[in-house]
């Protein structure tokens, strides 16, 4: 029965891969050299999955369709990975309570900045700058009072 599913030509091995998950397609490619070279040379394999956006962490402002099918390949098994080892430890974070803040309906937070995995935001006269880490936990926080002054 194996054989005769390697033996389909190599569009309705794709078909048949869509709308899996990213770690059902990278799976699927670790069970021999033939689906792995169609999993590793295909990029509609990964961009047909369904939790596509979710797993595969991406160069910031770059979309999926400009990265090669071996690059796609290698940050799936990358993301799996991480998420193993995730999964394995208990996540240590700084949690938000650090921060003091606590929410002011008369001066709630305005001026959001984010680049990259910055995020920074004035609240209550002070600037917090944040860097929140690869699995979306703040790493470090400090904050900045504002001090008014007036310029002539």
């Amino acid at each position: 029965m194996a054989r005769k599913l390697l033996n389909l030509p190599p569009e309705l091995l794709i078909k048949s891969l869509e709308d899996l998950s990213v770690e059902d397609v990278v799976c699927v490619a670790q069970t021999c050299a033939l689906l792995r070279t169609l999993v590793s040379s295909n990029k509609t394999v990964f961009l047909n999955t369904n939790d596509r956006d979710n797993i595969l962490a991406l160069p910031f402002g770059r979309p999926l369709t400009s990265l090669s099918s071996k690059t796609l390949h290698e940050r799936a098994v990358q993301a799996l990975k991480s998420v193993e080892r995730q999964n394995a430890s208990p996540l240590s974070h700084l949690p938000f309570s650090a921060l003091n803040l606590v929410y002011n309906y008369s001066d709630p937070p305005s001026d959001f900045f984010v680049h990259g995995n910055v995020l920074a935001f004035r609240a209550q006269k002070r600037m917090y700058v944040i860097l929140i880490g690869s699995t979306g936990v703040i790493m470090k926080a400090v904050q900045f009072v504002r001090t008014l002054s007036r310029i002539e």
